[in-house]
């Protein structure tokens, strides 16, 4: 008779080992635990249960109604604590081994979050922080909760127009602790007002939440969603990410894209980029240019300041250097898409106005025989409830 260690005792020694994963990892872990201990019974030795065994399990999760990719999650831990029961000895075989394990994508749930929609979503959120977190999520393409609870205010650098992300999900791949994406222009919007409107000496953008509150992210977010008026989508946080990277691969190469967005080409096209009625559309010919707004335009009128008003305190290293918009033509819109509109622009900390032409990014002379010289990245406005970009980084 088997007198080897019980399956209900040796996950437990195995699980309580497994200090080096992360919470999510260990609730797994315990989900795993209950599943095969429901089946196969919390004394039963764990050298007693075979490959067939393993084949019924198998039989039994699907039969109680869990998804494909659910199955295959509790199959592959299953195989990870039948795998170190192996390389203890305990028993000679794996009866998991040639299950298949990998998730794949489900193209059914990914929707694109449309532009239009994200506006209106944008507008429904309570305050700057939950501004800042769906930003995040659909322009900066970040991980929620994990590397939108992990940014911090030093990681942010104004001036070059650059954020450090930490991503505890890929941390423990080499070189993949951290990442660096463009500060865009709806990312500076949303940070420059929760910016002015948080207390010195916080080290975090997003304030900590407890262990367990994740669930929470998606409860207020829900509810956002429906304040907005707006059709839910499935994988609220992850389609938001796959917007922004199908977004940006249309006009940014692939390798480029996923080291912003922190993934690989193959992980890209086969959980992230999707197929949109917009593409059909452009290779029909009916696409209206005129119903779809390019990423970083602005709708409302640009705020013109006053001579005397003064530029806010940003935190990082943007040395207080902020340009403001004053001088659109009365003829012209204020579109900042529209080349060949002059910027007169304020280099505050010297004091004197240094002229810059849009076409040329506004970082120095254009149409002039003056020396060309180099003037902040950042245009920012200056508005008495808002500080936003004008979308020129």
């Amino acid at each position: 008779m088997p007198s080897g260690p019980t399956l209900g005792g040796f996950i437990d020694e195995y699980t309580k080992g497994r200090r080096d994963v992360k919470p999510g990892t260990q609730t797994n872990y315990r989900i795993c635990r209950a599943k095969l201990v429901a089946f196969f019974g919390e004394s039963r030795q764990l050298e007693s249960i075979t490959a067939l065994d393993a084949d019924q399990f198998r039989a039994n999760c699907k039969g109680e109604g869990h998804s494909e990719n659910y199955t295959r999650t509790l199959i592959k831990n299953s195989k990870l604590i039948f795998g170190a029961a192996v390389k203890g000895k305990i028993i000679a075989e794996n009866p998991f081994a040639g299950h298949k394990t990998t998730v794949y994508s489900r193209p059914e749930r990914m929707e694109f979050v449309e532009l239009d929609t994200s506006r209106k979503v944008l507008a429904a959120c309570p305050n700057a922080e939950w501004k800042v977190i769906f930003s995040l999520c659909r322009f900066g393409g970040l991980r929620c909760p994990s590397e939108v609870l992990a940014l911090r205010w030093d990681g942010i650098d104004w001036e070059r127009g650059r954020i450090l992300v930490r991503s505890p999900k890929t941390e423990h791949h080499e070189g993949g602790e951290f990442r660096t994406i463009p500060l865009f222009p709806e990312l500076r919007d949303a940070l420059s007002e929760l910016d002015l409107a948080t207390p010195e000496g916080g080290e975090f953008v997003i304030r900590p939440r407890p262990r367990g509150a994740n669930s929470n992210f998606r409860t207020t977010f829900a509810k956002i969603i429906t304040k907005a008026g707006v059709k839910p989508w499935g994988k609220p946080f992850q389609n938001l990410r796959s917007s922004r990277e199908t977004e940006l691969m249309q006009s940014h190469p692939m390798h480029v894209v996923t080291a912003w967005l922190g993934n690989t080409p193959k992980v890209a096209m086969e959980s992230y980029l999707q197929v949109r009625d917009s593409d059909f559309d452009k290779a029909t010919g009916t696409q209206n240019p005129a119903q779809r707004a390019p990423v970083g335009h602005r709708a409302e009128p640009e705020y013109v300041p006053s001579e005397n008003e003064k530029p806010p305190n940003y935190r990082g290293n943007a040395s207080g250097r902020i340009c403001t918009q004053t001088n659109l033509l009365p003829d012209q819109d204020s579109n900042l898409d529209k080349q060949n509109q002059n910027l007169l622009c304020y280099r505050y900390t010297i004091g004197h106005p240094v002229g810059g032409n849009l076409s040329d990014g506004c970082r120095g002379w254009q149409g002039s025989d003056r020396p060309r010289q180099r003037i902040p990245d950042i245009i920012v406005e200056s508005r008495p409830d808002q500080v936003g970009s004008t979308g020129m980084d």
